[in-house]
């Protein structure tokens, strides 16, 4: 919904998500004004941040749905709020009408996220050198007290001492919460109902960053199995003795010099109908994925601790 998501942050994401759900991801960039959303000014006065009316988010991520698309979900880092209730009419809305994370509608197929109560955001740059406005943390302007130097220099000193010895677990830190939230949103929103288990994601209490856990319990990662690939059942006795046979003759024609393209396509069509309806498979998948996305993220925690790209 802004340009304020970093694309290391968008390529997290999108390798994470199509993992999580075993779907494509697409990118859409729509702009504030082609969307017509509801906004308020931040209480920061910054005026290149400003708070989103949730419902009517919602609404317009409804319209822009694709046909094809199995849910759209908005991101943004700016505030959302569900009611203007009560707020001064060109002022930003109380806290209390605050959401604080992400909204969704499962009915509709759509949520939206805001990643702007996350804690501070890992700031990938060449050099570690000068940060918009945007993207200074809480902590860079508690730095900015000190005596001696101009407010912008006191920022970018901040920025360059504080983030050398803390970006790593600033890193680690954001992107464990942020992970969590898409794809528990994303969840809910392609039908996953809440659930009662404390000990999986999509626990019916509101989301808490650093308790909720990362992974689905089994009866949610069944449920997202049926609703993400329209599957969920063990595949039939008699397409697994299909495909076993066909194998079996695969490889006696293969032994004996015969010819093999008629087989080799028919075990690829009953190989096709059996991954489709295999719902062990697309867990198995599916975990193996977010193992690999995970350790690929890992990786990147060593460059940051010493500074570079």
């Amino acid at each position: 919904l802004d340009n304020k998501l970093q694309q290391w942050w968008r390529d997290a994401l999108t390798l994470y998500l199509q993992a999580f759900c075993q779907l494509q991801v697409k990118w859409l960039h729509p702009s504030v004004e082609e969307l017509h959303l509801k906004t308020r000014p931040h209480p920061s006065g910054d005026p290149g941040r400003q708070q989103f009316s949730a419902p009517f988010v919602l609404r317009a991520l409804e319209k822009l749905r694709p046909a094809d698309g199995a849910c759209v979900v908005g991101l943004t880092m700016d505030d959302l709020y569900h009611t203007d209730n009560g707020a001064v009419p060109g002022e930003p809305v109380p806290t209390s009408n605050l959401t604080p994370f992400g909204k969704s509608s499962p009915k509709t197929k759509v949520g939206v996220v805001t990643f702007a109560n996350l804690g501070d955001i890992p700031i990938f740059t060449e050099h570690f050198g000068r940060v918009s406005h945007t993207q200074r943390s809480f902590e860079d302007n508690m730095f900015a007290t000190n005596r001696g130097a101009t407010k912008e220099d006191k920022l970018v000193t901040a920025h360059c001492t504080k983030r050398h010895s803390t970006s790593a677990t600033c890193y680690r830190r954001f992107v464990r919460r942020g992970l969590k939230l898409i794809t528990r949103i994303a969840a809910r929103v392609l039908g996953v109902k809440q659930c009662m288990s404390h000990l999986c994601l999509n626990f019916h209490k509101d989301f808490v960053p650093d308790a909720n856990p990362f992974a689905l319990c089994v009866s949610c990662e069944m449920l997202l199995c049926q609703q993400a690939q329209g599957t969920g059942k063990r595949p039939s006795p008699n397409l697994l003795r299909s495909l076993r046979d066909v194998e079996i003759r695969l490889q006696q024609a293969e032994s004996k010099g015969m010819p093999t393209e008629e087989l080799e396509q028919e075990a690829a069509e009953l190989k096709a109908e059996h991954d489709e309806g295999d719902v062990v498979g697309w867990c198995l998948r599916r975990n193996e994925g977010l193992s690999n996305v995970l350790k690929r993220l890992g990786r990147q925690l060593e460059p940051i601790k010493i500074g570079h790209k």
